[in-house]
């Protein structure tokens, strides 16, 4: 009475696809076929990733070099673009090993000096305003950030004897 099968009895004469590993079409694929498409797959995702993100960050890669070596372990990271709504801007997030809203000497002399090694290492001349982001991650705490937007004709007045010339 009951519908299941008993021990004894033989299997279906068609099993459903998705147990042959058939596909749509009643064609069977190889598990190494699967394998080696799977792998080109993963290499062509990687390949693409790393063009995309080489193209991205090229043009900032001095900055960012630059502001690694004037600031150990602080992790920069540079941006730059057009948003779909407003200026142009250039983004700047680094990480600081003090309180950037407890220490206002400290952020502000910090603040210069990223300022002057901006203008000193990119060409700011595309951009309208400067983005920077100070990143403190206190042990045990929560992240305390602090941002300001600077137009970057301010920039280009105060580190007029500084900016950035292109090679010839």
């Amino acid at each position: 009475m009951s519908s299941s099968p008993s021990p004894d009895s033989p299997p279906p004469a068609n099993p459903p696809a998705e147990a042959t590993g058939e596909g749509m079409r009643g064609n069977t694929v190889a598990g190494q076929y699967v394998v080696i498409a799977m792998i080109a797959f993963g290499l062509s995702i990687a390949v693409a990733v790393t063009i995309f993100w080489n193209a991205q960050t090229k043009p900032f890669r001095a900055l960012t070099v630059a502001l690694g070596q004037e600031f150990p372990k602080s992790n920069p990271r540079v941006e730059g673009g057009l948003p779909k709504k407003g200026p142009a801007k250039l983004r700047v997030v680094i990480r600081t090993f003090f309180d950037p809203n407890a220490e206002s000497a400290t952020y502000e002399e910090f603040k210069n000096r990223v300022l002057s090694t901006c203008a000193a290492k990119q060409d700011l001349a595309p951009f309208e305003q400067l983005e920077l982001h100070a990143l403190y991650f206190p042990p045990q705490k929560e992240l305390v950030t602090r941002s300001c937007t600077i137009p970057v004709e301010e920039i280009r007045a105060q580190f007029a004897d500084r900016l950035y010339q292109p090679e010839k």
